[in-house]
């Protein structure tokens, strides 16, 4: 539902978000569980940052009919009510500077390699692939990934 909120939403680190004029939340499962991987990370010598986190449905519903109006055909903006964003248990993640938030070459920065080979050990997917964007309708998005458990992440 629209009204949905989940009742354990945590502050991701400001560490960890792009931007620090804003907190973003996740439930505390996977906030835990994303702050274990972006120190891996940075274990790594790759600096992942958090672009977005939850949303509330009426902010969802902003952000569609915004994208709508600009493209009425637009594949990546889920209906209010419909974004895994909602469910406080997804990220879109991004380079430090910015530079590839939102875009399809995320997928190719050090980021984006380091993510695909690692993000299932946190129990994190990516959720929209190129092989997988007739099924769910939504343009492929190397920098969604969703926190869905050890079991099911890998």
């Amino acid at each position: 539902p629209l009204d949905y909120e989940p009742s354990d939403l945590v502050d991701i680190p400001a560490r960890f978000v792009a931007r620090d004029d804003r907190t973003l939340q996740l439930r505390r499962e996977a906030c835990d569980a994303l702050v274990r991987m972006l120190g891996a990370a940075l274990a790594d010598d790759v600096d992942i940052q958090v672009n977005s986190a939850y949303r509330s449905g009426s902010r969802q519903e902003q952000i569609y009919r915004r994208n709508v109006r600009r493209n009425p055909g637009q594949r990546s903006s889920a209906r209010p009510g419909h974004s895994e964003h909602q469910l406080g248990t997804t990220v879109d993640l991004t380079d430090p500077p910015g530079e590839y938030g939102f875009s399809q070459e995320f997928v190719d920065t050090p980021q984006g390699q380091w993510l695909e080979q690692h993000a299932h050990e946190f129990g994190f997917r990516r959720t929209y692939y190129p092989e997988n964007d007739e099924e769910t309708g939504y343009i492929p998005e190397p920098w969604h990934w969703r926190y869905m458990g050890d079991a099911l992440s890998r």
